[in-house]
């Protein structure tokens, strides 16, 4: 029979490292907090049995603050996981053992494991595991989860624990064990008393206290609280430190060189007061010259040209087999133009998400988190939701779910409204397409351009909200930076196996129905007859419906119109669609297609509209579900579609003003046209918000604290 064992440790501890090595998962790694913001199970071996491992979210402590702390005390309290495995992080033995403490509380039993311990010896620390192991009262195993050290040693503990249980159990000063002994038999039966009663020490209600003791349990707390003259909850964290330092000085503990490490030499270059932000747009700047320069354009002509080849193939087989030409003309002009007009656009999507997999990995990542944390607080969030705002450059639907992360409601809330602002990889291919067919010497210039007008737009909605929406409820933001690591092959491997295999399941799923859906609708006429002019078609019909709203955009034609439409589904269906609509066999033909039928304005106002309308069916989906309400997710598609379409609007009316000039050189005008739209938009927010709350700066106005005068006066003060 197999048994559960929860794997619990502090965020960027190697929890999920760990798990993947343990049970050969798949599981999203980075070396950053926040990676886990779930619980996730798979099936290992032990000794001769079959058990599961559970990845519990990573949490400081098990006070249920935040949303990873409350998933993770409801399963070891309400799942009563036959072992805990406690990961952690041995350059930071004593902030990570506070958590041990806690779940020796449980009274479950427990294996720790000191990961790390590899880089610990290096910097000089030591520590005697089999000491500290009879000091806690628990098995103590040194491993190295990247490295896959002391793997054996690990699951001999872990066995021994489902054979014979041992449970540990927290010893504190003689006032705090004192109290938890008069608080036990006024506690339910069943319950974790040491862990209950300690929560009631720190002021916390509980439920499992009997009703007739409610008020013995009461006095019991303020007297313990009284006792020290502080309040319950710094009395029961310093008798846990105290036992800490008391395991630590048993165990004969040293802890490692601090003295400026690389790690310290690097961030007060990358988070330098006026160097952090240059150097973080310049790794943007940098990663988007590499994937839609030269190095990406090579690789996906390359692909580019293999899938001709194959649909060549494909083509011959049908021809050579007397295939009906209704079956020839839908694969040749609905499969293979629109699954492969999105494929060969794979090398540079792949190319974008192994620089930010290098990054994350690296550690980088949790600096831009702290360096976005002082752009974020003029949002009225944090830089705690930087990180699932960052994931959103991959994909809008995972970077709603890992939302769940930032502990705050309201900030939660809005982050999964502002998270489509970020451009997902989704809509690469539509991006390299359009830059390819009208701004061959501006490619990544015109793309970078795009993703600073995203951010410029989350930014200005994000005020907004915070000012109407979401006036309360600001948090503070904390958050430990990781030291940097070389990225692990393995890690970064494995994910871009992931994101490939993800891209492609999309691309021979929903793709795949999405061009024969559409080859069907331009192919038949609203009464189901087969037509030569896609003008007859179902889609056409459709598409002249919804086009005089986007001609003043400058793209009012209904194959543009429907385009955008399919867009919804998923946003890789606006090249497919177009592929199908303009009869282009590979995308070469569809790139002169584009630059014949768009201007190069017309063709930047486009591309602005697919930055910002709404996000596809599967991301809105996501965010019904984390919201919980659906008033916030029509908010969010009617403020994503407004403000593409203003945008739009303003791109292309200002870009026929003032962007004359040379057809080869108008790509420096549009992307200066993108970015003015993004700070004239700002300035006028910025102001109209001083104007209405009397922020000009006086010195005796009525909003003391708010206004620019006072925060001077204060800032002078201090």
């Amino acid at each position: 029979m197999g048994g559960v064992v929860a794997l619990a440790g502090n965020p960027n501890s190697g929890k999920t490292t760990l798990f993947n090595a343990i049970t050969g998962a798949n599981q999203y790694v980075g070396n950053w907090p926040g990676v886990t913001v779930e619980r996730k199970e798979a099936q290992f071996l032990i000794g001769e049995r079959e058990a599961t491992l559970v990845d519990l979210p990573g949490a400081y402590s098990l006070a249920p603050y935040s949303i990873e702390e409350r998933v993770t005390l409801d399963f070891l309290t309400r799942g009563a996981p036959d072992v805990i495995l406690n990961i952690v992080d041995a350059t930071n033995l004593a902030r990570n053992l506070y958590l041990t403490m806690q779940l020796m509380e449980l009274g479950r039993p427990m294996v720790v494991v000191l990961n790390l311990m590899d880089e610990f010896s290096r910097r000089g620390g030591l520590v005697d595991c089999k000491a500290l192991s009879t000091l806690l009262g628990a098995p103590v195993v040194p491993i190295s989860a990247k490295k896959r050290k002391g793997f054996d040693a690990m699951f001999h503990a872990i066995y021994q624990q489902m054979q014979t249980p041992v449970r540990p159990l927290a010893r504190y000063d003689a006032v705090t064990m004192d109290a938890v002994a008069q608080i036990r038999p006024w506690l339910k039966p069943g319950a974790p008393a040491m862990w209950t009663a300690m929560a009631l020490l720190e002021g916390e209600e509980s439920s499992e206290v009997l009703p007739e003791h409610g008020k013995n349990v009461a006095r019991l707390t303020q007297r313990y609280a009284a006792g020290r003259g502080t309040d319950g909850l710094i009395q029961v964290a310093k008798a846990r430190y105290a036992a800490i330092e008391r395991a630590l000085q048993g165990a004969g503990y040293r802890s490692p060189l601090e003295d400026s490490t690389r790690s310290d030499k690097i961030d007060r270059i990358v988070t330098h007061k006026y160097l952090a932000f240059p150097i973080f747009f310049g790794v943007l700047a940098a990663i988007f010259a590499l994937t839609f320069g030269a190095p990406g354009t090579f690789f996906s002509n390359c692909m580019e040209r293999l899938v001709q080849k194959i649909a060549q193939a494909i083509l011959r087989g049908m021809s050579a087999a007397g295939a009906p030409e209704w079956a020839a003309s839908m694969l040749s002009d609905g499969v293979v133009a629109g699954v492969g007009g999105v494929v060969a656009f794979l090398p540079q999507i792949l190319m974008i998400f192994l620089c930010m997999s290098l990054l994350e990995d690296s550690g980088y990542m949790a600096r831009a988190a702290y360096i976005a944390d002082r752009m974020l607080r003029g949002l009225g969030l944090s830089g705690r939701s930087f990180i699932p705002l960052l994931m959103g450059f991959g994909c809008t639907t995972t970077a709603v779910m890992a939302a769940r992360g930032v502990e705050n409601q309201r900030d939660r809330r809005m982050t999964i409204l502002l998270t489509p602002f970020m451009s997902c990889g989704a809509k690469l291919p539509v991006y390299a397409l359009f830059t390819s067919a009208l701004f061959p010497k501006g490619r990544w210039a015109m793309v970078l351009a795009l993703y600073m007008l995203g951010m410029g737009m989350m930014s200005i909605c994000g005020v907004l909200l915070r000012k109407t929406v979401f006036r309360r409820g600001e948090t503070p933001f904390v958050m430990e930076l990781p030291e940097y690591r070389m990225p692990d092959p393995r890690s970064v491997m494995r994910r871009m196996w992931d994101r490939t295999r993800d891209f492609l399941t999309r691309a021979g799923t929903l793709i795949f129905a999405m061009s024969v859906l559409i080859w069907f609708l331009r192919s038949l006429s609203p009464v189901l007859a087969w037509v030569s002019d896609p003008g007859d078609s179902i889609f056409a019909l459709l598409g002249m419906g919804i086009a005089p709203l986007l001609r003043p955009l400058g793209f009012g034609q209904w194959q543009k119109a429907v385009a955008l439409l399919s867009g919804v589904v998923a946003k890789e269906a606006v090249v497919s669609t177009l592929q199908v609509l303009y009869s282009a066999g590979d995308v070469a033909a569809l790139t002169g297609e584009i630059a014949a039928r768009f201007s190069p304005l017309s063709a930047c106002s486009f591309l602005v509209f697919a930055l910002l309308y709404t996000p596809c069916v599967s991301a809105l989906a996501a965010m019904r579900r984390e919201l919980g309400l659906r008033r916030y997710v029509f908010l969010a598609v009617a403020m994503q579609t407004g403000v593409a379409y203003g945008c739009s609007l303003l791109v292309y009316q200002i870009g026929r003003l003032f962007c004359g000039g040379s057809r080869e050189m108008a790509w420096i005008g549009y992307v200066l046209a993108i970015l003015t739209v993004g700070a004239a938009a700002w300035l006028i927010v910025q102001r109209l918000w001083r104007f209405f709350r009397k922020e000009d700066g006086c010195a005796r106005c009525p909003y003391a604290g708010v206004c620019t005068g006072h925060r001077r006066e204060k800032t002078s003060a201090k």
